[in-house]
C-alpha cells in the first residue's frame, strides 16, 4: 500500500460508514407502518423490522469502532456483513421487484475501492450468489417470483461490471498519481 493510499483509506472509510449509517437510519424509519404504507409491500414485515434495527445498531457501532481501516480483513468482513444484511432486507422486501437488490451495488463498489485485486471480485460474486439464492428461496414460497431470475442475473452482471470498473479506475488513478 502506498503512502497516498494509507492517507485516503480512513477518509474513504468514514464516507462509507456515514453512508451506511444514513441508509440504515432511513430504512429503520420505514419500519413505522405509517411511513411504510403505500411505499413497501413486504414479503416478511417482521424480518424487515428486525433486520433494519440490527443493521442500524451494527452500523453505528462499526462506524464508531472502525475509523482507520488499516487491516484488509476488517474491511472485507465489513463489506461481507453489509452484503449479508442488505441481502436479508432484499429477502424480507420480497425479492427483485422491491428494488432492494440495487442497494448492494454500493458495498461492492466501496469494497473494491478499499480492497484491491481478486478480493473485490469475490465481493461481487458473493452479492450475486446471495441474490440468486434468495430469489430461489422466495420462488419456493411464491411461484410468481420465479420470473425475477433475469433481473437478478442482470444485477449480478452489474455487480461484476462495477467491481471491474472501480478496480480499473483505481489502478489508473494510482498510475497517474505515481507519475
Amino acid at each position: 500500500m502506498t503512502d497516498q493510499e494509507s492517507q485516503q483509506r480512513p477518509r474513504l472509510l468514514r464516507v462509507y460508514n456515514l453512508y451506511r449509517v444514513a441508509l440504515a437510519l432511513f430504512l429503520a424509519m420505514l419500519t413505522s407502518s405509517a411511513l411504510r404504507d403505500g411505499l413497501l409491500d413486504l414479503f416478511n414485515p417482521r424480518l424487515y423490522e428486525i433486520t433494519t434495527w440490527v443493521y442500524l445498531i451494527l452500523n453505528v457501532v462499526v462506524a464508531l469502532l472502525l475509523q482507520k481501516g488499516r487491516r484488509d480483513l476488517h474491511l472485507f468482513v465489513l463489506a461481507v456483513l453489509d452484503i449479508f444484511m442488505l441481502g436479508l432486507l432484499f429477502y424480507a422486501a420480497g425479492g427483485a421487484g422491491s428494488g432492494f437488490g440495487n442497494l448492494l451495488i454500493i458495498p461492492v463498489a466501496a469494497g473494491n475501492i478499499l480492497l484491491r485485486g481478486r478480493i473485490g471480485l469475490l465481493l461481487a460474486a458473493l452479492a450475486s450468489l446471495m441474490l440468486i439464492y434468495l430469489t430461489f428461496f422466495l420462488s419456493l414460497a411464491n411461484p410468481a417470483v420465479s420470473q425475477n431470475y433475469l433481473q437478478v442475473g442482470v444485477l449480478g452482471c452489474i455487480f461484476f461490471a462495477v467491481a471491474l470498473f472501480v478496480q480499473r479506475r483505481v489502478r489508473l488513478a494510482e498510475e497517474y498519481g505515481a507519475e
